[in-house]
């Protein structure tokens, strides 16, 4: 089914075959495509490499349609990824930066938005919306290093309800609004090198 030659982790090349033994892919030093198959023939996966190391990966579902596509750096997820149900209708398109999302992610629900939310290297931070028919907005929270920090909006039959977060611990407006400040002034406060000891 395949015949490859690696040095380390860097395929130089390889060869890819069909059920009848001819060459359906083939990488030449470090470049090309990889096709990979079940050993009944069915398209499983697809990838891209460049200078010995996979850039793009396609995966299939078993009726041939897309499954995932996604971008790589040195073996690790690097750029968009978007994944799509067995029906063709995308499931989530994310960003990623060395393995851990990083920027926006969109996820979907019978083809619709229903969520969108703000990654920093791997750790939710910025708003996150939530949608109902994929564009009316029924939720906005606010995250900052992987916890709920600040506002969160709820919108339902055109009432607006509030909620406040330090830190992932609901609280009151005025107590958010305290701790806050508080940060702010022991941001900007002088440190001398024996406070630091």
């Amino acid at each position: 089914m395949a015949v490859e030659e690696f040095v380390g982790d860097e395929l130089l090349d390889g060869q890819y075959f069909t059920l009848n033994n001819e060459v359906d892919s083939r990488v030449e030093k470090g470049a090309g495509q990889r096709t990979m198959r079940t050993r009944e023939g069915v398209l499983v996966a697809r990838e891209t490499f460049e200078e010995g190391y996979s850039v793009k990966k396609e995966t299939f579902y078993p009726s041939g349609s897309p499954e995932a596509i996604a971008y790589y750096l040195r073996g690790s997820l690097h750029g968009e990824r978007r994944t799509f149900a067995p029906t063709g209708e995308p499931l989530a398109i994310e960003e990623w930066v060395n393995n851990q999302l990083h920027g926006k992610s969109t996820y979907f629900k019978n083809g619709n938005r229903y969520l969108e939310v703000s990654y920093l290297y791997g750790q939710k931070n910025g708003i996150e919306r939530h949608f109902v028919d994929g564009d009316v907005i029924s939720q906005e929270i606010n995250w900052e290093n992987g916890f709920k920090h600040g506002e969160a909006v709820f919108y339902s039959q055109g009432k607006t309800d509030h909620e406040w977060y330090y830190e992932g611990k609901l609280v009151s407006r005025h107590k958010f609004n305290e701790l806050n400040r508080l940060d702010t002034i022991i941001s900007r406060l002088p440190y001398s090198e024996e406070a630091r000891r």
